[in-house]
């Protein structure tokens, strides 16, 4: 009798206990409700790891109901602008020039300026203009005499009438050619007789230089 009660009372405990641990498991499991701080972080989370993944910067999720296509965060490029340029200045003979030019984002211009010019030659009978021997045989007359002495031509022209010797010494045999044998006495003109000249003589001549005789 003592051993059939104590078997009803093992039972029934046995009950109690199944009894009591289904009602905690259905206390204890039922799922949770989902608060807007759990999907923040479920956002963010997505986010974050897309974004990394692509290379892009993190973005956050916003709010349910507000989040971009995909739950995906994007970013723009930023706005890039660039120029660039060179200049510089070029120099030859007689030519100047200066300029810049762009490159991508820019823009330029080049010019150059120059100058420079070689005088023209001074005639023959211009002062330092050089003449041939011929174009000095031009000019044998007392009115217009040139004469040539050491590689250079002297018009003499102004100075026949102050000759001490008199102007018959200025002929077509003296005037347009070289002196140089009169001057020393070598020959002397027709009608006169031979002189070799002073210092003096030679000094006079060379204030009547003109220029060099070529050719």
């Amino acid at each position: 009798m003592k051993l059939k009660r104590a078997v009803e009372i093992c039972l029934i405990g046995s009950a109690a206990v199944a009894f009591f641990l289904i009602i905690a498991g259905l206390v204890f499991d039922r799922p949770r409700d989902v608060t807007k701080a759990d999907l923040s972080a479920a956002g963010t989370t997505t986010a974050t790891a897309s974004s990394n993944a692509s290379g892009n910067a993190t973005a956050t999720s916003p709010i349910p109901g507000t989040t971009t296509a995909n739950g995906a965060a994007s970013t723009s490029p930023r706005p890039s602008t660039g120029s660039s340029g060179s200049s510089g200045t070029a120099t030859d003979s007689g030519t100047t020039g200066t300029g810049a030019s762009g490159g991508s984002g820019g823009s330029g211009s080049s010019g150059s300026t120059g100058g420079g010019t070689t005088p023209p030659p001074v005639a023959c009978g211009q002062a330092g203009g050089s003449c041939t021997a011929a174009e000095v045989a031009g000019h044998n007359s007392r009115t217009d005499c040139w004469v040539i002495y050491d590689g250079y031509y002297y018009i003499v022209t102004s100075y026949v009438n102050s000759h001490p010797g008199g102007t018959q010494a200025f002929t077509s045999q003296t005037c347009g050619v070289d002196i140089t044998a009169y001057l020393n006495g070598s020959i002397a003109p027709a009608g006169t007789q031979r002189h070799s000249h002073s210092a003096t003589a030679y000094s006079i001549l060379n204030s009547y230089k003109v220029g060099q005789v070529s050719g």
